[in-house]
């Protein structure tokens, strides 16, 4: 499946004064893109808000999803669910000023020149994404624990062994060694 970065365009100028809603549904192809490939899979379901005044618009971005991702950890397959936001102003018919307002308040800031007609969302429905995506992807931040023991295993030479309860715990040969010498000390 191709993506069409054309499907984020707004023709702005045909839109009346009021709020407008518009729904995307978003996949693997939309981060592919841009050129984020860390993830297995993604579905979102993208809600854009936008009021539009006679010298602005307030487009507010919220994506309710997932994202597959390998465990930094295990490499075991996360379904990591994923809320994202972010909130744009769009200045219609002017000039940007260049104050360093929007620096200050944390805004994104786009000033319009009257010959532009459209505006495209989509970088700013990715940038939204980047900053929900948790730097550190692993199974600790998520319900359903899905840690590959196995995996684990061979990575860190550590051994692991079941207790009467069911639990699994984690024993590392070096530790191992250390009760070794110690019970060794006290014979």
């Amino acid at each position: 499946m191709k993506f069409g970065i054309e499907t984020f365009t707004i023709e702005h100028v045909k839109l009346k004064i009021g709020e407008h809603e518009f729904q995307y549904e978003i996949n693997k192809t939309f981060f592919e893109h841009f050129g984020y490939v860390d993830l297995i899979d993604a579905h979102f379901k993208t809600t854009v808000k936008l009021n539009k005044s006679e010298n602005m618009m307030i487009c507010d971005i919220q994506s309710v999803g997932w994202m597959s991702f390998d465990c930094d950890r295990c490499l075991a397959p996360l379904k990591y669910p994923l809320d994202s936001y972010i909130k744009v102003i769009y200045y219609l018919n002017s000039e940007e000023t260049g104050n360093g307002e929007s620096d200050q308040l944390d805004l994104d800031l786009v000033y319009l020149r009257p010959s532009e007609f459209n505006i495209n969302i989509a970088q700013y429905v990715y940038e939204s994404f980047l900053t929900a995506i948790p730097m550190i992807r692993n199974c600790d931040e998520i319900d359903e624990k899905l840690c590959d023991f196995e995996m684990l295993k061979k990575i860190e030479g550590v051994d692991i062994k079941v207790q009467n309860e069911g639990e699994e715990q984690i024993v590392d040969p070096r530790w191992q060694k250390l009760k070794e010498l110690l019970n060794n000390k006290e014979d």
